[in-house]
């Protein structure tokens, strides 16, 4: 009977899911002359909408730990990566922000549409010396205008409590951007996970670390000092169970 019920809960997350993001498909094309900013604000109510819909139909929540101060100035994110979840839900927490993401991804109607319009990094792996050229290039202008670059080194999604080996990219960029990386690391596999229907009820562990200034260091030990610290700190969030919701 429980495992009933969650694939019903599962499956009226993925209707609402599933209208809403239609609904987000046409306004991200009604707000295209908008400048980008203004866009973001209204692309990014699908972020919101989503995490409460999780939250509200699955059994979704989260509790933030770590260092909850919001840096000044942009920075470049490393987090783990083991969902659909991080991806959504850095945008309800972190200041204005794009993503490096796959192009194929904008291909999607609606969903792709939306994520166009405010301007991700969309490379093609495939090719990895045009797709490091991309994200230094775009990487730097978003930065350069004050946005935050998300970068999920792994580069595809990991099983809970494992990590997959980290590419540079996120590390060059911040080292040529001089801006410092945040270190972000959390449990969100064990909870939505990526080859799954279902969505198991809980807490999300998400722990913000201490911010890595890049100026005099190489990106190879930029990614180590980042990685070493998700990897100590991924065991953690993964064992244990968090008994409140915090935010920003």
């Amino acid at each position: 009977m429980k495992m009933v019920l969650l694939y019903i809960r599962a499956f009226v997350f993925f209707v609402g899911l599933v209208i809403f993001t239609f609904i987000i498909g046409f306004v991200s094309l009604l707000v295209w002359p908008l400048p980008l900013k203004r866009r973001y604000v209204y692309v990014t109510q699908w972020s919101h909408w989503v995490v409460h819909w999780a939250r509200l139909i699955c059994g979704l929540n989260y509790r933030m730990e770590g260092n909850l101060r919001i840096p000044e100035g942009p920075v470049v994110v490393i987090s783990n990566h083991q969902s659909a979840w991080e991806g959504i839900f850095f945008q309800t927490v972190f200041p204005q922000q794009t993503w490096v993401l796959k192009k194929e991804l904008l291909r999607i109607p609606f969903l792709g549409w939306s994520l166009a319009s405010v301007k991700p990094i969309a490379i093609d792996r495939k090719k990895k010396l045009s797709a490091l050229d991309q994200l230094l290039k775009q990487g730097k202008e978003h930065l350069q205008n004050g946005r935050w670059v998300v970068v999920f080194p792994e580069g595809t999604r990991s099983r809970p409590g494992t990590l997959r080996r980290f590419s540079l990219g996120g590390a060059v960029l911040a080292a040529e951007a001089g801006v410092p990386v945040l270190p972000v690391v959390h449990n969100a596999g064990e909870h939505w996970p990526p080859s799954r229907f279902i969505k198991w009820p809980g807490t999300i562990r998400v722990k913000v670390g201490p911010l890595i200034e890049t100026r005099g260091l190489s990106p190879r030990e930029i990614n180590r000092r980042a990685r070493e610290w998700i990897e100590a700190e991924l065991h953690a969030v993964s064992r244990s169970k968090a008994v409140a919701m915090d935010t920003f």
